[in-house]
């Protein structure tokens, strides 16, 4: 969690302050020492390239709007709010970005399902497209979640929802 937080930062603050890859790099292995208070681990050297990656596919979208944007909204069916925060936001889109080793080929299998779902949550709770953002040290892969899914996978976390409610 530590890799994908720090890189993300990393990525936050080169989006916002146009960094070189070496400042991106610094700033987001910084934050993993601060995060793991000093512990270093194999993840320490992946956090900077994840973070210029996480960039390289973040300009094309211009500066974020929002980032970690708390979504809070009642939903019909539910007696509580729920709750989300939302990686990058643009006027019509959140992207949520996913530091990983391996770069998955798509967003159709188990190992993305929990991914999708999250997103699922914030598509509801905003009302905007939500797209995955994958990235690896030497690559990146940016997608949109289409709406079959979302539906699929906001079935499926709503009845969760409900049954969590019960209990």
């Amino acid at each position: 969690m530590a890799m994908g937080s720090a890189a993300e930062f990393g990525a936050h603050a080169g989006l916002m302050q146009n960094l070189t890859d070496e400042q991106i790099t610094d700033i987001a292995i910084e934050e993993f020492d601060k995060l793991r208070d000093g512990e270093v681990s194999d993840e320490r050297s992946y956090v900077g390239p994840i973070a210029c990656n996480f960039v390289k596919a973040l300009k094309e979208f211009g500066e974020p709007l929002t980032y970690q944007n708390k979504l809070l909204k009642q939903v019909d069916g539910l007696n509580r709010e729920i709750i989300g925060y939302t990686d990058f936001g643009y006027e019509d889109l959140y992207i949520d970005t996913k530091a990983t080793l391996r770069c998955p080929s798509n967003i159709f299998g188990n190992y993305q399902a929990g991914h999708v779902r999250q997103q699922a949550v914030y598509a509801k709770l905003s009302g905007k497209k939500v797209a995955l953002l994958y990235a690896t040290p030497t690559k990146f892969a940016l997608y949109h979640v289409p709406q079959h899914l979302i539906d699929r996978a906001w079935s499926t976390i709503f009845g969760a929802f409900q049954a969590i409610e019960r209990l």
